[in-house]
């Protein structure tokens, strides 16, 4: 029954008055405490304009991680131990750091050793291992099995100092973002 009454954890991030990247919340929180289903409320948001096809088939889409506003990934993450998770090159195989290498992506390389963002709302659940996700001002919290994440446009990067692979699932929604413009 342990795992029906799991505590969940929520570290949300947010952006400062000057735009830096902030922990803006962290929370454990409570189910429905209804005498069915254990259902937990973890983060909601309406969204118009996605078309979902009803045969079943995957959507069409213009690049396999990174949604365009209204669009969706749902991702199993899975992130070796000691260092940083890895983040896709370019396709041209060419880097220009602070430059968008795709639609709603941005990246620091080599200097940020991982250090990303993207134009979306990505909620995630780690199922296994422990994650540290760090800010682009160096803030950190470590996250583990039960711990959900809600990671909001901003600078950051995942570190598994662990010596397993750890794995989250992830909910990734195009958002407009001020810096994708």
């Amino acid at each position: 029954m342990r795992e029906l009454n799991m505590t969940i954890r929520r570290v949300a991030t947010g952006h400062n008055a000057e735009g830096k990247a902030v922990f803006a919340s962290d929370v454990e929180l409570e189910h429905d405490g209804g005498g069915g289903p254990i259902i937990y409320q973890i983060w909601a948001g309406d969204y118009k304009g996605v078309h979902l096809p009803d045969d079943g088939s995957e959507p069409a889409v213009e690049d396999e991680y990174f949604p365009r506003t209204g669009g969706f990934r749902f991702l199993k993450i899975t992130t070796p131990p000691n260092g940083a998770a890895p983040v896709p090159e370019p396709a041209s195989g060419t880097f220009t750091p602070r430059r968008p290498m795709r639609y709603g992506f941005d990246a620091d390389f080599p200097e940020g050793a991982g250090m990303h963002k993207t134009a979306s709302i990505d909620l995630m659940m780690v199922l296994s291992g422990e994650l540290t996700l760090e800010l682009d001002d160096g803030a950190s919290k470590t996250v583990k099995a039960g711990n959900t994440i809600i990671q909001n446009g901003t600078k950051h990067r995942w570190i598994n100092n662990g010596d397993v692979p750890a794995v989250m699932v992830a909910v990734i929604i195009g958002v407009d973002h001020d810096d994708f413009a």
